[in-house]
């Protein structure tokens, strides 16, 4: 009886401190688990916009770096993969790539959430690196050796004007030029931008390109 005792005192010993263990845990670890797919469910009367960044730009290189800044006006940010995983904000660095989805809220008030995809201007494969890939993946769109659609393909219209042409491969040259020469990191670094598409996340899929509106430099909830 007495050995049923300490057995059960170990038992509920152990509960609590698991709860206190969880209870301390960062929420992005509780809803490790949560998946893109989920975040759609929960909002399904949000619109998905776009966040446009660029590669040139020495602004939040990376989502730890947004999140350091965005946190201090008291925003949560949760950054899913293209394939919709939750990608961790601590330990790792997590480059902004196109592709990605951001669900965006004020900590106070989860309700009111904003939805993003992630183009990143000259990132067209999606890693978030610029590199000699990016390079030869635009040429090949060019020459119609592979096809650039959706946000891949807003991606890789840097100038904007609606398709990809010589002039976005000269400026993702340059980028690439200044990059390796270590003068990159000298340019005037610009916020990425929350857009609004002309069309739905769902419609852009089929298009190679679309235009978007601009809203805010920072979301206000």
């Amino acid at each position: 009886m007495q050995t049923r005792t300490k057995r059960s005192g170990v038992i509920r010993a152990g509960i609590i401190c698991l709860a206190l263990m969880m209870a301390m845990m960062p929420a992005a670890v509780l809803a490790a688990e949560r998946t893109w797919a989920e975040v759609l469910a929960q909002y399904p009367d949000k619109q998905v916009e776009v966040l446009t960044a660029t590669l040139d730009t020495t602004y939040w290189r990376s989502w730890q770096d947004a999140d350091a800044e965005l946190s201090e006006q008291g925003m949560t940010i949760e950054v899913f993969s293209a394939r919709g995983a939750l990608l961790p904000l601590s330990g790792t660095v997590e480059r902004i790539a196109t592709g990605q989805n951001v669900c965006m809220y004020h900590r106070d008030y989860p309700g009111g959430a904003r939805l993003f995809t992630v183009v990143n201007k000259g990132d067209v494969t999606g890693s978030g690196q610029l590199n000699i890939t990016q390079l030869v993946r635009m040429a090949e769109a060019l020459t119609d050796r592979r096809q650039l659609t959706g946000v891949y393909a807003l991606a890789g219209d840097i100038t904007g004007n609606g398709e990809i042409d010589l002039m976005d491969l000269a400026y993702l040259a340059l980028w690439l030029r200044d990059s390796l020469a270590g003068t990159l990191q000298a340019k005037t670094a610009t916020a990425p931008i929350f857009t609004i598409p002309d069309m739905t996340v769902s419609e852009i899929a089929a298009l190679e390109c679309a235009d978007g509106e601009l809203i805010s430099e920072i979301p206000e909830i």
